[in-house]
């Protein structure tokens, strides 16, 4: 039986901490891989004007959802801005954009200078 007052550990927490026991070195979500990463990273930082997810989707070579997730997990860690494109009808796109100096390493991914 639980104690109804104790909090559940959610899979994120989960993950993390078996990822810690591995000895991973990787803070990646489930799911994504640090090449992949590495590819939507070298892209973001070589287009000052930024991309969508489906431009970073169409030059990776994965699905379009695919690249919103890599874009938004950079975004989350503050490496890259997102901004909406309104254009015509419907939702606004979101452009992202490379938010730190070509000196800064991030978590779960290379330290790479350039």
């Amino acid at each position: 039986m639980t104690d109804p007052g104790a909090e559940a550990a959610g899979q994120q927490d989960v993950d993390r901490a078996l990822a810690a026991l591995r000895g991973s070195g990787s803070a990646l979500p489930k799911g994504m891989s640090k090449e992949t990463l590495d590819a939507v990273e070298l892209l973001l930082r070589a287009a000052p004007g930024g991309l969508t997810a489906g431009e970073v989707a169409e030059r990776v070579g994965v699905a379009r959802v695919t690249g919103r997730r890599y874009l938004e997990y950079l975004a989350d860690q503050g490496l890259a801005r997102r901004s909406p494109r309104y254009g015509g009808t419907g939702r606004p796109e979101h452009v992202y954009r490379w938010a730190v100096g070509p000196r800064a390493g991030r978590p779960g991914g290379s330290d790479r200078r350039g």
